[in-house]
């Protein structure tokens, strides 16, 4: 175990790659994240001149403060790598980006690994970039401190049709085709997207229709479930019809299941009080049966079983235009569509 505080760690890691750079330390102004303190920014110059920076916070920096011994606070820092367009370049923007990957774990999840994915904050005026997937870095390993171990976790730019493609599609796919390209993963906010390159959209194509949607769960979804006697009402935000469309496309026809869950929502009921609505978990199968709402890991869920049949049919009559919709192949089943502005409202469906 090395001896270093957090602070020095992170050095020693990034001096070890690269000896002759000049490190400096960029503080995040008050009142930014609670635990990202800054970064260090370096200017690179192999193999290609760029900036590299380097998250600081993420792992304990001070003293040991988390229970366990062997992990330095999440166990990782982020780094971005950046082109080179002048020697006093202001790179403190990405400071959003790494808030943004902390605010993702403080609400969604509680950890972070390869190829993990999220939207980033709204793209400034000019910039394509609007998502980001995580990769190991390339260049920086494992590394010591005195508060435990941790290693280093890069954040690629994905423009909007690129990350399209990767949740219909596959993220260690998608990253190994950027490798291809790029091996340091460098993010430029102001690139176009690949795709307008038909062999990368070519080789993207042919592996959505060969392996389907890795993606199997997706959070945050605008549904809610109710049961009529037998029959199982889908509501839907039409926002939420593309994605049902890529489902059935890159999951179901590949006989992969799908399992969306909308948020847990206040509503008012006709008299005034209030109810939580947590009829917002759908389970997605490609299998024949009836479908019905059934206990899941401790929770009711919709499960919407669908033959080829069904799923072929889905794709020619659900719109993303309020209405309701129902399928010969899938009875018991109704999907009602409406507006977001008619879905947010607190006394919905009333």
């Amino acid at each position: 175990m090395f001896d270093d505080d957090g602070e020095l760690a992170i050095e020693r890691a990034v001096l070890l790659a690269h000896p002759t750079a000049e490190v400096r330390r960029i503080a995040l102004p008050d009142g930014g994240s609670s635990e990202l303190v800054g970064f260090l920014a370096l200017r690179v110059e192999e193999p290609v001149p760029h900036w590299l920076v380097v998250s600081r916070g993420f792992t304990e920096l001070g003293e040991k403060a988390e229970e366990d011994p062997e992990l330095s606070g999440w166990g990782f820092e982020l780094t971005c790598r950046l082109p080179l367009r002048s020697d006093d370049e202001d790179v403190s923007w990405i400071a959003r980006w790494m808030q943004s990957v902390e605010a993702y774990l403080s609400d969604k999840i509680t950890f972070l690994e390869p190829y993990h994915h999220m939207s980033i904050v709204e793209p400034a005026p000019g910039d394509q970039i609007s998502a980001l997937v995580v990769v190991e870095d390339p260049e920086l390993g494992d590394t010591e401190s005195r508060n435990g171990r941790f290693t280093f976790f890069q954040m690629v730019g994905l423009t909007a049709d690129e990350y399209e493609a990767l949740i219909e599609w596959d993220a260690r796919g998608l990253v190994e085709l950027l490798r291809a390209r790029e091996p340091l993963f460098f993010s430029d906010p102001k690139r176009s997207s690949l795709l307008r390159d038909p062999e990368f959209a070519h080789e993207v194509a042919e592996g959505r229709a060969r392996d389907g949607s890795s993606i199997g769960i997706l959070y945050g979804m605008p549904l809610l479930w109710f049961l009529d006697h037998r029959d199982v009402e889908l509501h839907l935000s039409t926002d939420a019809v593309p994605i049902l469309h890529a489902a059935m496309r890159n999951r179901l026809a590949h006989g992969n299941p799908m399992v969306l869950y909308g948020d847990r929502r206040r509503s008012v009921r006709a008299d005034g009080s209030l109810a939580i609505q947590s009829q917002v978990n759908v389970a997605l199968r490609a299998e024949e049966g009836i479908s019905a709402v059934e206990t899941e890991d401790g929770a009711r869920t919709a499960i919407i079983r669908m033959s080829e049949a069904a799923i072929a049919q889905l794709a020619n009559v659900l719109e993303a235009k309020p209405g309701t919709y129902t399928l010969p192949e899938l009875p018991r089943v109704r999907f009602i569509v409406v507006t977001p502005e008619r879905f947010r409202e607190p006394s919905y469906p009333a």
